[in-house]
């Protein structure tokens, strides 16, 4: 909404339901003298996952997020109305378990396998990776609407940010197919082999450790490498403007023009 030039209003919610669901929201706007007007808004949310990990006895997926946005709104002559507007948000979660629900045709991923109750009821996993996860989000816009005789001329500048990192145990099993420590990735072929030789010889193999990264859990004494792990950012940058014609008559028509670009990694 746009901020509120004419007095002052505010608005709060406080929210609390069932698996640990708990949410607050905060909105305050008004003006700020004869040409200046703002618009505030913050929450936080949190929440329990429903699937637990046989292995902690913990539950997943659970996710914690909150934010601000606010908008500062500035006429400094009549016909010629400029918005700033801005907006920041993180989320975390240990996202995201799958519970195997059907059991492999092959008998491999099984209850007895995956020592859950493989069906489709099941709500438990069993993880031998750790979850991770966390996204950032945040963006800037300025827009301007100025009247040009009957027509309107709107310009829309925006800047936006996204972050998204995530460790997942890929395969929703014990099994070392993902998450592996140096020595289960050789013990196959190098029965006894030690922690340190197994990583020594891991790493003689990579051309980019930084591809198979290891990490020390409280699940070994070693620790586990070759994850899933990823992480993706996004930059947008938005040029936007447009002419409108009065509305009401025989034929009303807007011409604009419009940039974007993008930077995905």
């Amino acid at each position: 909404k746009a901020p509120n030039r004419d007095k002052f209003e505010g608005k709060a919610e406080l929210g609390i339901a069932e698996h640990g669901e708990y949410s607050a929201k905060l909105g305050i706007s008004g003006p700020i003298g004869d040409k200046l007007a703002y618009r505030l808004f913050g929450y936080y949310q949190t929440e329990d996952g429903i699937i637990k990990d046989v292995g902690t006895g913990k539950t997943v997926n659970n996710a914690e997020s909150y934010g601000i946005r606010g908008k500062i709104l500035f006429e400094p002559a009549e016909g010629a109305v400029f918005t700033l507007a801005g907006d920041w948000s993180k989320r975390t979660a240990d996202c995201c378990a799958e519970p195997i629900r059907v059991a492999a045709a092959s008998g491999n991923v099984t209850s007895a396998f995956t020592n859950t109750p493989a069906g489709p009821l099941n709500r438990y996993v069993a993880f031998d990776t750790l979850q991770v996860g966390s996204q950032k989000n945040r963006g800037v816009s300025l827009t301007g609407d100025i009247e040009l005789g009957d027509h309107t001329l709107t310009t829309i500048t925006a800047y936006r940010q996204f972050r998204d990192f995530a460790i997942r145990d890929r395969d929703g099993t014990p099994a070392p197919f993902a998450g592996v420590t140096p020595t289960q990735l050789f013990s196959a072929t190098n029965p006894g082999i030690s922690a340190a030789s197994a990583l020594t010889m891991m790493d003689s193999l990579l051309l980019n450790p930084l591809s198979f990264a290891c990490r020390q859990t409280s699940r070994s004494a070693e620790p586990v490498c070759g994850e899933s792990q990823s992480l993706e950012m996004n930059n947008t940058f938005s040029q936007e403007i447009r002419i409108a014609s009065p509305t009401g008559g025989a034929v009303d028509y807007i011409l604009g023009m419009f940039y974007y670009n993008a930077f995905v990694e």
